[in-house]
């Protein structure tokens, strides 16, 4: 909860401290509750759209980024910068893409 609070806050300890107290004294449902499956939905969507990443990906970054779309993109492009491929299964994985997979069948004969 403490690192949810300082990641929200842009690691503003003052900040993140005031916030928490102040919604411990309400009885609103934090902001970092899973939303519903269309709001989850959507934001898998928008993830996917942006950075081509799976369904999946997409959903287990948000998942990490507490359904904060802005902090996902932001850790997926961290994780994947610009030029290299998007990840195809889950982020904790290494990234280690095959470099021969690209010359798979240019120059196969398939007149026979």
């Amino acid at each position: 909860v403490a690192k949810e609070a300082l990641e929200r806050h842009n690691w503003d300890l003052h900040t993140a401290v005031m916030q928490y107290l102040a919604s411990e004294s309400s009885s609103q449902p934090p902001p970092s509750a899973k939303p519903g499956w269309t709001e989850r939905k959507s934001r898998v969507d928008s993830i996917v759209s942006i950075t081509k990443v799976s369904e999946r990906v997409a959903e287990e970054y948000l998942e990490k980024a507490n359904w904060n779309v802005e902090a996902a993109l932001d850790k997926v492009l961290e994780d994947n910068p610009a030029g290299s491929a998007p990840p195809k299964s889950t982020p904790s994985k290494p990234s280690a893409a095959p470099k021969a997979s690209a010359q798979s069948s240019s120059s196969s004969d398939s007149e026979e």
